[in-house]
């Protein structure tokens, strides 16, 4: 059976804050004391909100890795290649798409490069 022990200390910190919103707004604003039942309307209220702050700091800060990611990963996965001949017939020289290829030919007759 898995723990809880990870999910503890963000459930912690969102019931925190849903705590002082609660606090906060039951102070500031009389009119949640002036209703029956306020303080559970209060308490439903806050809840759907910090719930949805929640859930959009977690989509924003996972856009934000994805973003970072792929940078990193386009360059690992792209082989960089380099090549000199010199006084050569014929150079042929096959790769991938994307790839980053440097080539130098000095005296050839011939040189043919495909990317596949």
């Amino acid at each position: 059976m898995k723990t809880l022990k990870p999910y503890l200390k963000p459930f912690l910190i969102i019931g925190v804050i849903l705590l002082l919103i609660v606090i906060l707004s039951w102070i500031a604003f009389p009119g949640w004391r002036a209703q029956t039942g306020g303080l559970w309307t209060l308490i439903g209220v806050a809840t759907v909100g910090v719930a949805a702050i929640a859930k959009d700091t977690l989509t924003i800060a996972k856009t934000l890795k994805e973003l970072q990611e792929p940078s990193k990963k386009a360059t690992s996965d792209r082989p960089n290649q380099k090549q000199r001949v010199k006084k050569s017939e014929r150079v042929r020289q096959v790769g991938k798409k994307g790839a980053t290829q440097k080539q130098h030919v000095n005296n050839s007759k011939e040189v043919t490069q495909e990317l596949s």
